[in-house]
């Protein structure tokens, strides 16, 4: 079984509030490399959203 992969397109880099083409190569489920380049996919690349919240009195 092969646990590498490459994904490719538009990338939400929300450190810096910014969006770039590129792609991203993943190496045993862990991101190994993130580029930049011109000719991707029509298609977004986002970071897991998750909502983090508790209710202590529920």
């Amino acid at each position: 079984m092969n646990n590498n992969f490459i994904i490719e397109g538009t990338i939400a880099d929300v450190v810096n509030g910014q969006f770039f083409k590129g792609g991203l190569e993943v190496s045993h489920g862990i991101i190994s490399r993130i580029y930049k380049k011109a000719d991707v996919p029509d298609q977004f690349i986002l970071p897991g959203l998750i909502d983090a919240h508790i209710h202590i009195e529920s």
